[in-house]
């Protein structure tokens, strides 16, 4: 018999996340062996560790339940998570994401909520955003198996020093994507020397790369009914060609495979990076903190007109919100 799970959490406050990979270096119990009376939370990001655990022993101290956290690096959480599946032996309370969460679903393998919800007056599904909970939500039985825990944003870093060391004007809020490719290009030509690079991208990395470029210049990685994409459109094909460009200015994707982005931009290699909101603590306590600074993603210029406009500027967790519950 399969084995049900609530994936609620302790309330919402370690139900499911949409965030992006973060790092981690506990080692994982299975909740065969954390004892009697434990209940085995799983997650992937040790900066969400210490707060967790506080919710964890408050609740501890009302329910009587002991709480333990494992924290699993984002590659072996997903491999443990579905060896647990098929061996049966999966924590008690774990976080999900919008991009496997219908296999879940569908297999029956969650526990369903909505008696749950109905009868705790402390949560409040329109407290959150809809596109989030419909992710989490079965389209044909209309079952809710999971309650949102965070979403996502992501923004462009960049590294002043690195600006002013080759005399680039700092990004604003109102660059355009053009305005990033020629900055890394001035950035990419001073720095040759010293293998400094205006940019970073990795082509593996969709949520914070070239998925939200895409959606700028109005092409769908997966449209509206879930099932197509118009990548191969003329407007898919133009944010392509900004991807291309962008790589022709950017670190060698060999250099990023062996280094990765995150790395390049605390050595000082690489000037600017996308990154998501789930990592930016790493950035705030690193050694070179005070030489970094956020922006709001650029955007792409369509029309011409020297303005974002409605469309023209989308991070990923916007049509994650919407998109994304295949």
């Amino acid at each position: 018999m399969k084995k049900r799970l609530l994936i609620s959490g302790l309330t919402a406050a370690l139900a499911l996340s949409l965030s992006g990979c973060g790092d981690s270096t506990n080692t994982p119990t299975t909740a065969g062996n954390a004892g009697s009376g434990t209940l085995v939370v799983n997650i992937w990001d040790n900066n969400q560790l210490a707060g967790l655990q506080k919710i964890a022993d408050e609740w501890s101290a009302t329910s009587g339940v002991k709480v333990q956290i494992n924290v699993i690096d984002w590659d072996n959480y997903w491999t443990l998570l579905e060896a647990g599946a098929s061996g049966g032996e999966m924590p008690d309370v774990f976080w999900m994401h919008s991009n496997t969460a219908q296999m879940y679903m569908e297999n029956d393998l969650l526990l369903p909520l909505d008696d749950y919800i109905a009868n705790d007056s402390a949560i409040d599904l329109n407290n959150y955003y809809e596109g989030v909970v419909n992710l989490y939500r079965r389209s044909d039985n209309g079952v809710q198996y999971a309650l949102p825990k965070d979403h996502d944003t992501i923004a462009l870093l960049y590294n002043k020093a690195l600006f002013d060391k080759y005399g680039v004007d700092y990004p604003t809020n109102d660059w355009t994507w053009e305005d990033v490719r020629d900055a890394a290009a001035k950035i990419t030509e001073g720095g040759k020397s010293e293998n400094i690079y205006g940019y970073a991208l990795n082509t593996t990395n969709n949520q914070d790369g070239w998925y939200n470029i895409v959606y700028d210049y109005g092409g769908e990685i997966i449209t509206e009914d879930h099932k197509s994409t118009t990548i191969g459109s003329a407007n898919g094909k133009a944010g392509m060609e900004m991807v291309r460009q962008l790589l022709e200015v950017a670190a060698p994707q060999t250099t990023v495979a062996e280094t990765g982005t995150d790395s390049l931009f605390k050595s000082g290699l690489t000037a600017m990076i996308s990154q998501g909101s789930w990592m930016i603590n790493s950035f705030y306590t690193a050694e070179n903190a005070s030489d970094y600074a956020w922006v709001m993603m650029p955007y792409a210029d369509v029309n011409g007109n020297g303005k974002c406009d409605n469309g023209e500027r989308y991070t990923q967790v916007q049509k994650k919100l919407d998109f994304l519950a295949v």
